[in-house]
């Protein structure tokens, strides 16, 4: 990942694309807490505030989940 610039993750020389908007939220969120948990209903809050689903924690197994199969 690069400092100050777009978030780009790579596996040696290769980079992982990472299309949603969310996911790259939720990998800079990790990225900035590393070492740390970062718990569910913060990563909620974080990503959606005020505005988040209904479904909330459903939504964020989802991108969790995608970003598990782009990541390996």
């Amino acid at each position: 990942m690069a400092v100050l610039g777009p978030l780009e993750i790579r596996d040696d020389d290769r980079v992982v694309a990472i299309s949603g908007a969310k996911q790259r939220a939720v990998v800079g969120l990790l990225a900035i807490n590393a070492g740390r948990v970062v718990s569910a209903d913060r990563l909620i809050d974080e990503l959606w505030g005020d505005d988040a689903p209904i479904d909330a924690a459903n939504a964020l197994q989802h991108h969790i989940s995608r970003l598990r199969h782009v990541l390996g």
